[in-house]
């Protein structure tokens, strides 16, 4: 186990947690009758911020093992350099993937995530191992993040590591200045707002005061497109899709009708499997209908720009909460999954606390996810 430069064991503070977290498992062990239901609630509430603090120390701990360097010197013997917090090595998502037991697919958003927010650093990768954001003169890798206020937010207690990072990824585009005043402006729902309330509070700041931004990570969603599969529950195949929005529509229009006229001929599986058959149905010409959409809006809505037209504003297909996550981003049925169902002991990027949430209930073996048909990430 560690033991720090200046004497500090590790192994002695992990033995320190653990004896209060096997206190607390006790605690949690006793009958019901041991207290009232408020007693047990705030007990849930209060295990839970222990949860979030100690995911935000794991991310520090991430960020600290990624920015070094590892090599070996001329006479065969091991090198470390130390990087500027930021700095991810060619093998250090690899690294901290082995001790989380996830795919390189899944932990590349993990370390991702935890640099922008415990270094508050756009991740600075090596030459030859690309990130996943593209370089930006003024927002680009080694230039602060302004998602400090989030890994704080984590470290108090008030935010688990999955809202985070569906916050952070609102902001992923976001000059430092302007993700902190959205942070601010966050502060007071972070306690109590699930993870879509808190994204959606995130875009409608972020729409405000820099709209441009969300235009333009509008139009590159619209160009990013995309329908993939993956194994699912054996004998089944899991799609997901990210379509404009417009043309989303009237597909979901077309297959929401069919659906409805089998289940009106008596389809024995209810709405949702009618409409998974009736998408088959259509994709391989076995069935026709014609649908026709009146669109509503209010008059005063209606803009030159049409600045509020966000195609990514209804995300179910997200992966993330979605209980529907073949229509993927897209469909506008209003079926977007309720983030409550989303267990908030990690984010998406923090498998090792928690269950392995929010990656869409994608395999995050490699053997699933290595195929072209497959959907390592969103």
């Amino acid at each position: 186990m560690t033991r720090f430069d200046d004497g500090t064991d590790a192994a002695v503070v992990l033995t320190q947690l653990r004896a209060g977290v096997t206190a607390l498992q006790g605690l949690c062990a006793r009958p019901s009758t041991a207290a009232d239901r408020a007693e047990w609630l705030a007990l849930v509430e209060q295990s839970q911020a222990v949860v979030n603090a100690v995911t935000a120390a794991q991310d520090q701990a991430i960020v600290r093992t990624v920015c070094i360097d590892a090599t070996m010197d001329e006479d065969g013997a091991d090198v470390e350099y130390h990087r500027a917090l930021g700095h991810i090595s060619v093998d250090g998502p690899d690294l901290v993937g082995t001790r989380l037991c996830v795919a390189r697919s899944f932990v590349t958003g993990r370390v991702d995530t935890a640099v922008r927010l415990a270094a508050d650093r756009r991740p600075q990768y090596a030459d030859d191992t690309p990130g996943p954001f593209e370089p930006d003169p003024e927002v680009g890798p080694g230039q602060p993040s302004g998602l400090s206020g989030l890994a704080a937010a984590m470290a108090a207690g008030r935010l688990d590591g999955y809202r985070a990072a569906r916050v952070a990824a609102e902001l992923v585009d976001a000059p430092a200045e302007v993700a902190e005043q959205v942070i601010a402006e966050l502060e007071s729902r972070m306690q109590s707002g699930t993870a879509m309330q808190l994204a959606r509070a995130a875009r409608t700041v972020l729409n405000r005061i820099a709209p441009d931004l969300v235009r333009a990570r509008a139009e590159r969603a619209r160009k990013a497109r995309s329908l993939r599969r993956w194994p699912g529950e054996p004998g089944v195949d899991t799609w997901m899709g990210s379509f404009p929005a417009e043309q989303a529509m009237t597909a979901w229009a077309a297959v929401d009708a069919l659906a409805h006229d089998y289940v009106a001929a008596g389809h024995p599986g209810g709405i949702e499997a009618a409409r998974a058959d009736a998408l088959i149905d259509l994709v391989t010409g076995n069935a026709t209908i014609n649908v026709t959409l009146g669109l509503t809006v209010p008059a005063d809505a209606l803009h030159d720009d049409l600045s509020n037209d966000n195609p990514a504003d209804d995300d179910p297909g997200d992966g993330l909460g979605s209980e529907n996550p073949a229509a993927g981003d897209n469909f506008g049925d209003g079926g977007e999954g309720d983030d409550d169902n989303n267990p908030g002991d990690g984010h998406s990027e923090h498998p090792a606390v928690g269950d392995n949430v929010g990656d869409g209930g994608k395999p995050d073996d490699d053997d699933s996810a290595g195929d072209d048909n497959s959907g390592d990430d969103d």
